[in-house]
């Protein structure tokens, strides 16, 4: 009895392994036939964040000489770097000079997050301002503070030969509140964005969503789940209601006197490179959606200061004589009017509101006669 029972233990676990090995050889299977099946019907992997970045300092900034195609459920488009690593038309080498020039310093909406560079509204800009033979650079990094876009134009200005005729810096609720922020733990790893505690998890995930669409197709699948049963959207409305909260930090005169002290600087800086610093108000899609917001929170609108942002800029730019851009009202006519500025699993706008937003801009620096006015060659060293 015990050597039967012995054998029939053995054949029994000979038995299991077997069937144990022939469920992962199929589930192997299926998983690279749905692969195949994903890839065939367009169904990439992501392929969003590897090789965009490199180390800068502390920070991060964009590669040089970079092409990559962004594919995630929000939104598809291709980014290029130039040769002195800003989102550019085409990669490659970039002239800069004798034509005049114009900078763009921003975030993530003026890297223009979503949409192709001829569709973001800095390319917009530069396409109606080539036709007084004015050049356009972008220097924004998604993610950058406004310390980070500071340190990267300073650190370009010292590269080249000739300097801007007008530095036009955009300001959100968002950046304006991150004022004096600055990384101090980024770690760049194969062009990929990390924490220094903790990356290698993270790095290994970011890996199969550049390598795998079945692994894509889980994942975004399993966040709809989530994002269908959770609280996301209250969670969203209080999260941005906060950058207009009585009592923001920046209600506090030393706040507000750091804030000023940076900008001024930096206005100093601009003016002695001979060009024209130029401000803009360029709200975030949610700060159009602040009244829905209130709806959903239940809270009273004198619990906020919708205007201490753009006060706190307009302050500024009439005490130093900078010309201020306010985007806000041609924005908010047009979502009231049902338009839809913002992609539908994303905050960032869409090549819609980028049109709108580049064309009210190159109107609001160079003017209606625009077209018959030229601009000054700008100072070389």
């Amino acid at each position: 009895m015990d050597k039967k029972g012995r054998r029939s233990r053995s054949i029994f676990r000979k038995g299991s392994r077997i069937k144990i090995f022939m469920a992962l050889s199929t589930i192997v299977a299926c998983i690279f036939i749905a692969e195949f099946a994903l890839r065939a019907t367009g169904r990439l992997p992501s392929n969003t964040t590897e090789g965009f970045f490199d180390q800068y300092g502390k920070s991060y900034r964009l590669k040089k000489n970079l092409t990559k195609i962004v594919n995630i459920p929000s939104y598809s488009y291709t980014l290029y770097t130039n040769s002195y690593g800003f989102r550019d038309e085409k990669p490659g080498p970039r002239k800069i000079g004798p034509d005049p020039y114009v900078v763009f310093l921003g975030d993530s909406m003026t890297f223009a997050n979503g949409v192709d560079y001829r569709q973001s509204f800095v390319g917009v800009f530069g396409r109606l301002a080539a036709n007084n033979n004015i050049e356009t650079i972008n220097m924004a990094v998604g993610g950058h503070h406004l310390l980070e876009q500071q340190d990267l134009f300073r650190d370009f200005m010292s590269e080249i030969a000739s300097y801007p005729a007008k530095v036009i810096l955009c300001f959100s609720s968002i950046s304006i509140d991150g004022f004096d922020k600055s990384y101090s733990d980024i770690l760049v790893k194969k062009g990929y964005l990390f924490e220094q505690s903790g990356w290698r998890l993270a790095y290994l995930r970011v890996l199969l969503g550049d390598s795998s669409a079945f692994y894509c197709f889980l994942r975004d699948n399993i966040r709809r789940i989530q994002a269908a049963h959770s609280n996301n959207k209250l969670l969203f409305a209080q999260a941005h209601l906060r950058f207009y909260r009585k009592g923001h930090r920046l209600t506090m005169p030393e706040n507000v006197a750091k804030f000023e002290a940076i900008l001024k600087e930096f206005d100093d800086f601009i003016r002695s490179l001979g060009a024209v610093p130029v401000y803009v108000y360029l709200p975030a899609s949610p700060d159009l959606k602040l009244n829905d917001f209130l709806s959903q929170t239940g809270e009273s609108p004198d619990s906020y200061d919708f205007l201490l942002p753009y006060r706190l800029l307009e302050t500024h730019c009439r005490e130093s004589r900078i010309q201020l851009i306010n985007l806000l009202p041609v924005l908010k006519e047009k979502y009231d009017a049902g338009e839809q500025l913002n992609f539908m699993l994303d905050a960032h706008y869409n090549p819609q509101a980028n049109e709108l937003i580049g064309a009210a801009l190159y109107k609001a620096v160079f003017g209606e006669a625009a077209s018959h006015r030229q601009v000054d060659p700008p100072p070389s060293k």
